[in-house]
């Protein structure tokens, strides 16, 4: 069987496909003060690991570090002169509108920054050879303030990095252990601050993530488990523990990614062609695309204003989830960002929380507490919902069910501008997609969001409630790799391109091998980063290995228009970085909805739009061909509520599918 684990900041999930095809699922709160005894907790409380033939692990250790601010000292080693790269940064306005421009805090200070006199010119050439004095004072400065962790960062490393290699040799030889992370590794591109950043932060998570993944492994080895473990990475793949050490950063989005894998899963099994993801847990809400059955992945990802150049999947993400805490501001109601989490949680988890949550207002609606929550793990206790909304209610002078609505609808309006930023902005209408929600809380608010973007049809994914874990189960093998490529197209042979994505194939072969996968059997796919000449910001394309360099130019111009509307004239055109992409075979046999005990329906009463109705009360089991709303429909892990104007069926797979049944008046 294999077995995933997605560690969240409320829950940590576990989802188990066994060689028949059978799912089990099991959700257990997490242990964010130690995530690695979490996961093996959640492990323990769910399987027998010794029978497993592969556990994937997604974990958010490294995004929390950063954050949280609490990785590593990083000590920064760069070239002489260039000490200020970090602190200049770029002039980039995040909002236009900002008349005081707030400059993103680096994880690092100046004072984390030594120089070492070396440089390396654009083209490669040793100008000034690397001093050794000044590597005695840096290996010094290391032993004395007791630094675990080094970004090497020097001037054109990607154009030759021997003197970033001669840096990593020399303190690797002096401090056994300590942990380096070289530049022209990290984040081979072009663009010295978002390389250097790349760099820093990937030192900045190493001690986290690699002590994290240790513990997760001994622990693993303690209890039987004989094989490498995988974890997810933030591009959509799975790697292993030992390639995942290497470059801790690709973990930051592990855990979302899994669920955009999965979303694109159901795509191609249910020949829907496009997709828009929802995945709604305690603390927040991650929403992504998926186009003609194909994942978004973009090249860079911005961390609280902290620039890291790597392969991620395109989510929006929005600090609203069922642990968001509502309060009030001079007489207006806001919802977020601050959580619950999962200690002390919601109010009606009786765990000690006060605090009026969303996953509080939906049970005062009698959307939530018909049945137990995280496989009847979690009783839900409305007299506490009610406490908890009460002194805000009166605050506010509403009644507890008013501002148990008013929560919720503000929160599905936060929901749905970050679903237009991922549709409308970007020239998509959001009518020709069917959402698909899952998380704890995702169908629960689905078809709100549907009504509110004019979409009919909603998709609720087997194991909704651990859905990123499942689609973890289904996640590839998968490695990304970079190399400058600054050259203008004119002056760029067909010879010349092909021979550098040759070289990225060469390295994708032995990666993918060290994973365990059959070199000939991964796709190679081939894209670049191109602009037009002076532009600062390039567009990604993609073809075949070995397509002429005329090919690249004439999509690039084409994918331009299209995503900005016009171009002035014929400009010319250059190429910034060659990617390529190695992905292993599909892991397939898709996990479907595991089966559910006997049930029988009843019926109870919610709040919707302000009035009590009687809504039918039943499990996913119960649902035949079509089931009329309004109605719960409870789900291990997740609850579904079809509200008044809505249908739910059964449908492929152990889906569960909503459809409109009548027009919003």
């Amino acid at each position: 069987m294999r077995v995933a684990i997605d560690a969240g900041g409320t829950f940590t999930d576990v989802a188990i496909i066994d060689d028949a095809g059978h799912l089990s699922s099991h959700k257990v709160l997490s242990h964010p003060e130690d995530p690695a005894m979490g996961m093996l907790h959640a492990l323990d409380e769910s399987v027998r690991v010794e029978d497993a033939s592969a556990v994937v692990n997604g974990t958010t250790a490294g995004l929390n570090a950063v954050l949280a601010r609490t990785g590593a000292r990083v000590l920064v080693v760069t070239t002489a002169g260039f000490t200020d790269v970090v602190s200049i940064g770029r002039a980039h306005r995040v909002d236009v509108w900002e008349l005081r421009y707030p400059h993103p805090e680096h994880l690092v200070t100046p004072d984390d920054i030594c120089a070492v006199d070396e440089r390396v010119l654009a083209d490669g050439t040793v100008e000034r050879p690397l001093s050794v004095e000044d590597l005695q004072v840096v290996s010094a400065r290391i032993a004395a303030e007791g630094i675990r962790s080094v970004a090497v960062c020097l001037i054109h490393a990607t154009s030759n990095p021997a003197h970033e290699r001669a840096v990593r040799d020399f303190l690797t030889a002096e401090h056994p252990g300590l942990k380096i992370s070289v530049s022209h590794e990290v984040a081979p591109e072009v663009g010295e601050f978002e390389r250097f950043s790349s760099t820093i932060v990937n030192a900045y998570v190493a001690t986290t993530v690699g002590e994290y993944l240790s513990r997760v492994t001994e622990g693993l080895t303690s209890r039987g488990y004989d094989r490498p473990l995988l974890v997810m990475r933030s591009s959509g793949g799975v790697t292993s523990a030992e390639s995942a050490q290497r470059r801790p950063m690709q973990t930051l989005l592990s855990g979302p990614a899994g669920g955009v894998i999965g979303a694109q899963a159901i795509a191609r099994h249910l020949g829907r062609s496009h997709l828009l993801a929802l995945d709604m847990g305690g603390t927040s809400l991650d929403a992504s695309v998926i186009v003609d059955q194909r994942l978004g992945v973009r090249a860079d990802l911005d961390i609280a204003g902290i620039p890291v150049l790597m392969p991620v999947v395109d989510l929006v993400t929005v600090s609203a989830g069922g642990g968001s805490i509502a309060w009030a501001q001079h007489g207006a109601l806001h919802v977020g960002p601050q959580s619950a989490g999962g200690s002390p949680g919601p109010a009606c988890y009786g765990l000690g929380g006060t605090q009026p949550t969303v996953t509080d207002a939906n049970v005062v609606l009698g959307r939530l507490g018909h049945s137990a929550l995280a496989n009847d793990a979690i009783s839900l206790d409305r007299h506490a919902a009610v406490e908890a909304l009460g002194p805000l209610a009166a605050e506010l002078g509403l009644t507890v069910e008013a501002l148990a609505q008013a929560i919720v609808d503000i929160t599905d309006a936060r929901m749905s501008d970050a679903l237009r930023t991922l549709t409308v902005r970007r020239g998509h209408d959001p009518r020709d997609f069917a959402i698909l929600a899952f998380g704890g809380a995702g169908p629960l608010h689905a078809a709100a969001l549907a009504d509110e973007l004019g979409i009919t049809s909603v998709v609720v994914p087997p194991a909704a409630g651990v859905f990123s874990a499942w689609g973890m189960l289904h996640a590839p093998v998968r490695h990304d790799l970079s190399e400058p490529l600054l050259v203008a197209t004119g002056d760029l042979a067909d010879a010349d391109l092909e021979e550098v994505h040759a070289r990225l194939v060469a390295t994708a072969r032995d990666l993918v091998a060290t994973d365990g996968v059959d070199p000939d059997a991964a796709d190679y796919i081939a894209s670049v980063d191109m602009r037009y000449a002076g532009q600062q910001f390039s567009i990604g394309v993609e073809l075949p290995v070995g397509s002429p360099v005329g090919a690249w130019d004439k999509l690039f111009r084409e994918r331009y228009e299209r995503t900005h509307g016009t171009v002035a004239g014929h400009p010319a055109t250059e190429f910034v970085n060659a990617r390529l992409t190695a992905v292993g075979p599909d892991v397939g046999g898709y996990a479907a909805a595991e089966q559910l005990p006997e049930s029988v329906a009843t019926t109870g009463t919610v709040i919707h739009d302000g009035h009590p109705v009687e809504a039918v009360l039943c499990n996913r089991g119960l649902l035949g061909e079509r089931s009329d709303g309004p109605a719960v429909v409870s789900d291990p892990g997740s609850t579904i509520y079809v509200p008044p104007g809505w249908s739910a069926a059964a449908g492929p797979m152990g889906t569960v599918l909503l459809s409109r049944i009548e027009e919003r008046p």
